[in-house]
This record gives structure tokens, sequence and C-alpha cells, in this order.
């Protein structure tokens, strides 16, 4: 997961609740060392990248109680596969990145979301609130599972298309 910022930003994470598990997440700014990440605000200027991975599957979230958040100032473009963030594992955990980017209005662009199955509330308000945010991302997925898309895009008022949803079948909320 890659993050470029346009001018002056900033990115941080907040974490709500207390996770079962400690998820390590590791950065680096542009050419730099990877680094574990203490989630606290990362400076970026104008050009800078910031990425993001995890060596394990741990999920962002565990409930809607338990969850991880980014927080950002500034502009930023996201590109790059938000998988990396659970070591690139093929499946989603309910709740994997419930809330993740939510009311990041610094958010121009989303990252790519190529799971192709996903679980209960996976991407449920993911973006909700990325008032900056003009493209979705593609919708890949065919199994659809409760809740996956609820207000995902909720408040995404700068959005000029919807995404494309490739499933036959819708499920409960999603």
């Amino acid at each position: 997961l890659c993050f470029t910022s346009t001018g002056d930003s900033t990115i941080g994470m907040t974490q709500h609740g207390k996770p079962s598990t400690n998820k390590v997440i590791q950065y680096k700014l542009n050419d730099g060392q990877w680094q574990n990440w203490d989630l606290s605000a990362v400076t970026l200027a104008d050009g800078d990248k910031m990425y993001l991975k995890s060596d394990d599957e741990i999920p962002m979230s565990e409930s809607d109680t338990i969850y991880k958040q980014f927080v950002m100032t500034g502009s930023i473009a996201a590109s790059g596969n938000t998988m990396s963030l659970l070591n690139f594992s093929d499946a989603l955990t309910d709740y994997a990145f419930y809330k993740l980017f939510r009311e990041c209005t610094s958010l121009a662009a989303a990252p790519k979301l190529p799971a192709t199955t996903l679980a209960q509330n996976c991407y449920r308000q993911m973006f909700r609130g990325c008032t900056a945010l003009t493209n979705a991302p593609e919708l890949p997925a065919t199994t659809l599972a409760e809740s996956c898309y609820l207000s995902m895009f909720h408040n995404c008022t700068s959005l000029a298309t919807t995404p494309e949803l490739p499933a036959t079948s819708l499920a409960v909320d999603c």
C-alpha cells in the first residue's frame, strides 16, 4: 500500500478498542528502510511516498468496536494493494477493513481492493465521508457476504461514478 502526498500532509492511525492480538504494521518513506510503525502521525512533503505493509495476517479490525482507522491531513493519493496490510492473504475476515479510511477527507484516490471473496462487514464504512475521493476502486468480488459493502461510500460527495458490481446475487445489507 502506498500513499503519495500532494503538498504537505500527515498520515497517522488510531486504534479504537483493545485488539485481541497486536498487529505489527511497518512503513518506509520513499526509498528508506522499513520500520515498525507506532501509528503516530508521519509528516510527508510534496511528492513523498509512504509505504505500508504487514508480515502477519492479523486483521486490521475485529468488530464494530475494535478497529484501526487512518487519520490524514493535506492531500493524499493511495495506490497499490490493501492486502499488503494482511501479508497478501487471499481471505478477508469479518470486519477486516471496517472504517479504515472513514472521514479521511484528505484521501483523493483509493487503493486497489482485489479480494474476490468477502466476509461480513469487511468493507463496511471503509470510505464513508471521504469527500475528496473522486473515483471508487474496482470491486471485483463475485461472492458477497452480509453487510460487506454497507455504507462503504456514504457521503463521498465527490465521486463521479459508482463501481460496477460483478456479483450476480447480493447478500443482506451489502
